[in-house]
């Protein structure tokens, strides 16, 4: 069997090189040569991209073999420049793995470029066994491949909003970040390539933190120590010095199913689990004892929060509202009024001038005295809208910004701005943010962080 000779062409309408790039392979004779099998560029080499983006033109590879399909073929893929992704190009409903060739031994890629550099090239390397041993898993580590070859192509910075990169397939509900000594954290709860993210560059770029535990990330905070504590869904609370050596404190747990809350504070730390209540440790997780609210063992509780003066406050999942003076030893029901909690609590905050921030359902922020429960609130409730709410409450420079969703105009509003909404030039439906300064936000959409450019 023979591989004929082939020519790449790349020529680029959108951001283009003015001359086409043109090469050529030697005739691959299969009596003369060592190898078992043999992986060609066939196109896509060479383009220009924007970071974040999906090249214009797909990547297409060929694998042939000596013994054809007699032989398994497996590809493996290595970021040598650059941190984006590639994914197969899927060809009508059927799933498409990057990893093996079709029955024609050719894979075709869409390649998002990374973020971090200018010069990106990927190294592909090719392994075959034969149709009884699958030639994948840790065995790549220590086995040269039968073939390789490197793609390459140039990344530029697009010009005002653009996607961030390695943060995975974001869950732009859910996610959270928090900063600590410079730098960004990403809670991603996504199913599939979620975790905990940090960046170092204020959002452009992410890296992976190694977690040892394969469950979901609910929250996660630092103490005035530098130690990070984690909270899962079902495998209970964690914590690493240093970010890589992480030890359990779960001892005094009845359950640690659904964990839902995390609290740190210089004093204690609590936790909250859906169907097991609150638990408190003063001894930083060595030992937890649990606070019984109205005496209900299991009802889940939601935005456990202190307040400056020490007061505690939580709601549970019915919005009833709880006050606790004594660091959680007793509790007592506070009644706020309908006007300032309607229809349904999506969001709670202490702010900086001690009152209380209330994000609620018919798209209702309240700020309230802690002492009367009494004040003021700003409606943006529209009567052809559906699921208005506000959440996503943060704080700069003592003005409060809330992210107002479902109505006719959404999207990040402040007490900056006059209580109205910041003009942020994004094209694209606002489901989550974090404001780095005043005029510096990480916005989420449906598909991924995005960041100003500028």
């Amino acid at each position: 069997m023979k591989l004929k000779p082939f020519i790449i062409i790349s020529c680029y309408l959108a951001f283009v090189w003015q001359s086409c790039k043109k090469s050529e392979q030697p005739e691959l004779i299969w009596e003369e040569d060592s190898r078992v099998s043999a992986i060609e560029l066939i196109s896509g080499d060479g383009q220009i991209g924007v970071f974040g983006e999906r090249l214009r033109d797909s990547i297409v590879l060929k694998v042939s073999g000596r013994d054809g399909d007699k032989r398994y073929y497996w590809l493996n893929y290595q970021f040598r420049k650059g941190n984006g992704q590639v994914d197969a190009v899927a060809i009508g409903p059927e799933y498409v793995d990057k990893g093996t060739p079709d029955k024609d031994g050719y894979v075709r890629l869409k390649w998002e470029l990374g973020c971090n550099s200018e010069q990106q090239e990927i190294l592909v390397r090719l392994y075959s066994d034969t149709v009884y041993h699958y030639p994948g898993g840790g065995e790549t580590e220590v086995r040269r491949p039968d073939d390789s070859v490197v793609i390459s192509a140039k990344g530029i910075k697009p010009t005002g909003w653009g996607k961030a990169c390695g943060c995975g397939i974001i869950n732009p509900y859910d996610a959270r970040f928090f900063e600590h000594a410079d730098k960004l954290y990403l809670i991603n709860p996504n199913h599939i390539t979620g975790g905990l993210y940090v960046s170092e560059d204020g959002g452009f770029n992410w890296r992976l933190i190694q977690f040892p535990i394969q469950d979901e990330i609910v929250a996660a905070h630092f103490d005035q120590n530098n130690r990070l504590y984690v909270l899962t869904r079902n495998l209970g609370i964690y914590y690493a010095d240093d970010l890589s050596f992480w030890r359990s404190l779960n001892n005094g747990f009845l359950g640690t199913s659904y964990g839902s809350t995390l609290l740190v504070d210089n004093q204690s730390l609590f936790v909250g689990f859906d169907y097991n209540g609150i638990y408190r440790s003063n001894d930083r997780g060595t030992f937890w004892r649990k606070l019984l609210i109205e005496n209900n063992f299991s009802t889940p509780y939601r935005f456990i929060t202190k307040h400056p003066n020490g007061n505690l406050y939580v709601f549970d999942k019915w919005d009833n509202f709880y006050r606790s003076g004594d660091n959680g030893d007793h509790w007592e029901q506070l009644y706020v009024d309908h006007q300032y909690i309607n229809y349904k609590v999506d969001d709670f905050k202490v702010g900086p001038d001690g009152n209380l921030y209330i994000g609620a359902g018919d798209a209702t922020l309240s700020v309230i005295s802690p002492d009367s429960l009494q004040g003021t609130k700003h409606s943006y409730y529209e009567w052809n809208g559906s699921s208005q709410h506000i959440n996503n409450i943060s704080f700069y420079n003592n003005h409060v910004y809330y992210l107002v969703n479902w109505t006719n105009n959404p999207g990040i509003y402040s007490s900056a701005n006059n209580w109205e909404k910041i003009e942020l030039n994004f094209k694209k439906r606002i489901a989550n943010y974090y404001l780095k300064n005043a005029n510096d936000f990480l916005l989420v959409a449906d598909d991924n962080i995005y960041v100003n450019y500028k």
